[in-house]
């Protein structure tokens, strides 16, 4: 592994966050780090932790400046020498999302499905499609920071003499793709649940339609199952699609376009930063209601920027909007709905065609179709807003929105919440994000649970 001294000016700063928490975890736990091919502990010392801080604010000075007088910084350490220099420790291998591996998860999956087009999969099968994928190696992916694994596969047909090929490509980062692809990755426990939601993804009928129609085509087809994790991520929610040769021999999508959600995650769309602009595009995504807040544009940002009360400023735009949904509600629901459900697809889709979200994990195998979101509100009764204080320490004293509403005959419940989140980067400055989350009641009115 190369050390943080061989980073490239202005490089630091991307490790600064995952090397803190390394550093803690040998202060606190007596955890090892890697340095010039030797393993280290750090001291649990007043004197390394204000080093560390130092490190921080140096690695993150604009254009690399603090870069040089940041890896000079010295570590007093336990064994096997007195001290370590910053610079001559590892770059520090980030913990990978749970979300990525399930990305991969969900491709082997597909993958196994066709190359097994006649047969329902298990999760050995799965793990047959990553061993092969492993053995091919991991590569670097081109203009970029991280990895990609590819592996053809031959699929039998109904016709013996036809056989079809199936590549496999997954794109992630390197803590990522090793968590799935390395058997003695620590990370690779977190496989299994992944696994076992995907192989009842792929054996039901969005999938076994297409395996069935190229078992039963009599024609040699190449099918690619492709999990880009890494390629245009803010312009597609598309997270693993699907393509095979068409009549005339072009290689194209099908309907298979799935966002990927893991352990029945809330969030599924954001907006960020505290500008009066970001609540134009967060309140006129979700209601249509980027003209009816301009009046209160001139008192936002006298609370924002004169009074500097952030909390003040986004309560003000919560409460005037809750009023106004729930006044609009009583006079023109239909509009309302319509915009909510074209805000929640915008959000979860960014209204690409045919795209689904899967979860997988805990909660359940669940497929959410956002096409029939509007449809589905339109089933709910006595809709409404209503504001609740956050407590938390990442949201505490501003107001969060929840949407509710009940089913016939039923409680009623929240289908959505809009809040703030508030976050403490390493370089001190602070990460302010408006979250649009799913509650229970949208999954009952929403997803399909695959068994």
């Amino acid at each position: 592994m190369a050390a943080l001294k061989t980073t490239s000016k202005g490089g630091l700063a991307k490790y600064s966050e995952a090397l803190v928490e390394q550093l803690e975890d040998s202060m606190s736990r007596r955890g090892y780090i890697k340095a010039m091919k030797k393993a280290y502990q750090i001291k649990n010392t007043k004197e390394n932790r204000s080093t560390i801080q130092e490190f921080v604010s140096l690695a993150n000075k604009t254009s690399g400046s603090g870069d040089k007088d940041a890896i000079a910084l010295t570590l007093e350490t336990m064994t096997p020498k007195k001290s370590v220099k910053i610079g001559d420790i590892d770059k520090p291998f980030s913990k990978p999302k749970r979300g990525d591996i399930g990305e991969g998860a969900i491709a082997a999956a597909i993958c196994a499905r066709f190359v097994n087009k006649n047969q329902r999969i298990n999760p050995a099968r799965v793990y047959a499609v990553l061993r092969v994928m492993a053995s091919s190696g991991i590569k670097n992916y081109p203009g970029k920071d991280g990895k990609y694994a590819e592996a053809t596969f031959n699929s039998k047909n109904l016709n013996p003499k036809i056989l079809d090929k199936v590549t496999c490509y997954i794109s992630l980062n390197l803590s990522a793709i090793s968590g799935l692809l390395d058997k003695n990755s620590e990370y690779r426990e977190w496989l299994p649940p992944y696994i076992d939601s995907a192989c009842k993804y792929a054996n039901s009928p969005h999938v076994a339609k297409w395996a069935k129609i190229l078992y039963e085509n009599n024609r040699v087809d190449k099918i690619e199952v492709i999990s880009d994790g890494l390629s245009n991520q803010k312009g597609t929610k598309v997270d693993t699609l699907v393509k095979v040769t068409d009549d005339q021999g072009k290689i194209v999508p099908v309907n298979i376009n799935l966002s990927m959600k893991v352990d029945d995650v809330k969030q599924f769309g954001q907006v960020s930063g505290m500008e009066f602009s970001v609540q134009e595009e967060l309140w006129e995504n979700m209601f249509g209601y980027k003209s009816k807040i301009q009046h209160l544009k001139d008192r936002y940002n006298k609370l924002l920027q004169v009074d500097h009360k952030p909390v003040g400023a986004a309560n003000m735009i919560y409460e005037n909007v809750h009023n106004m949904v729930n006044n609009e509600l009583k006079t023109n629901p239909d509009r309302v709905l319509k915009h909510i459900s074209e805000g929640i697809t915008h959000f979860a889709t960014l209204h690409e065609p045919h795209v689904t979200v899967l979860n997988l994990g805990k909660g359940g195998t669940k497929l959410y179709d956002y096409s029939e979101f509007y449809e589905a509100l339109r089933s709910l009764e006595d809709l409404e807003t209503s504001l609740k204080l956050q407590s938390g320490k990442h949201g505490y004293g501003y107001w969060q929105m929840m949407l509710n509403g009940k089913m016939p005959g039923g409680t009623k419940k929240s289908f959505l919440q809009i809040r703030i989140r508030v976050e403490v980067k390493s370089d001190g400055s602070r990460y302010v994000r408006n979250l649009i989350e799913k509650m229970p009641l949208l999954g009952e009115i929403l997803a399909e649970t695959i068994t």
